[in-house]
């Protein structure tokens, strides 16, 4: 048989961090290259436009991290 591991709380919270951080940085991504793909010349320069991305990948991130913590809390709440 198998090891029976127990499971403390918390013990996953970096793996479900990354795990809606990296979502956040797939969707920004993908919304950005379908934007790039339907135009036909691109109105910025090469720095200017990776600056702008960065800035919004930063920001969903953020965001991603936040709804996640956000959701943590509720289910905490609900759950006691």
């Amino acid at each position: 048989g198998g090891t029976h591991s127990a499971h403390h709380e918390g013990e996953l919270l970096h793996l479900r961090r990354a795990a809606f951080a990296s979502g956040a940085v797939s969707i920004t991504s993908w919304y950005v290259a379908l934007v790039l793909g339907g135009l036909r010349t691109i109105p910025v320069t090469l720095v200017m436009g990776v600056t702008v991305y960065l800035g919004v990948l930063g920001i969903a991130v953020i965001a991603a991290v936040a709804m996640e913590r956000q959701i943590r809390m509720r289910a905490s709440r609900n759950a006691g």
